[in-house]
């Protein structure tokens, strides 16, 4: 020791500079925007993000890991989820669920993640309509129009991804709710409906 006082507020520049890139990084994984097709996507392809950052692709993750360390206590996860072909990161809250969905559309949506999870690859297959139809339709819960309404309402909100000739999770769906979670959505679902 010197005599001297440390102020506890200085930090060091290197440091500074650290806390300016979680600051970056915090606001792209929140982004929200829509494609040039109209869909909504939620935070940032990882390839994207080790752009802008300027790092070796090998550094993202401890980058990350810092970042989990600060925002955990607020109740956010960095999560990295598949959209298409990439791997996106974002930010995912720990407590809340989606507020702005109707009591119908959360009912779809867990029929949709039902379906979705049966499959061996819940990821990257797709609910066909008919089969929707069939059990929504028919089975008097919901009439065709208002079917349609429910799951263009998921769409645009980025729930479900309009395939050819169906449904696929869209990266809200994967962000909000894990893989634990769509299991219990699924268990859930078949006691109810199925």
């Amino acid at each position: 020791m010197n005599g001297k006082l440390e102020d506890p507020l200085e930090q060091d520049p290197g440091e500074e500079r650290g806390d300016d890139v979680l600051q970056e990084l915090f606001l792209a994984l929140t982004a929200r925007w829509r494609s040039e097709d109209g869909k909504l996507a939620v935070g940032v392809p990882r390839k994207k993000l080790v752009a802008a950052l300027d790092l070796p692709e090998a550094e993202l993750g401890p980058v990350l890991d810092r970042l989990s360390g600060r925002i955990g206590p607020l109740g956010l996860e960095v999560v990295e989820y598949y959209h298409g072909r990439d791997r996106w990161v974002a930010l995912r809250s720990l407590a809340a669920c989606p507020n702005e969905l109707g009591e119908w559309e959360q009912a779809v949506l867990g029929v949709v993640i039902a379906f979705l999870e049966e499959s061996q690859r819940p990821d990257s297959s797709q609910v066909p309509l008919s089969k929707l139809k069939r059990l929504l339709v028919r089975g008097k819960y919901l009439s065709e129009y208002r079917l349609e309404r429910v799951l263009a309402n998921l769409e645009h909100l980025g729930y479900l991804s309009r395939k050819k000739d169906g449904y696929a999770y869209g990266p809200r769906t994967l962000l909000e709710f894990g893989e634990e979670r769509r299991k219990n959505i699924h268990e859930e679902a078949r006691e109810l409906i199925f």
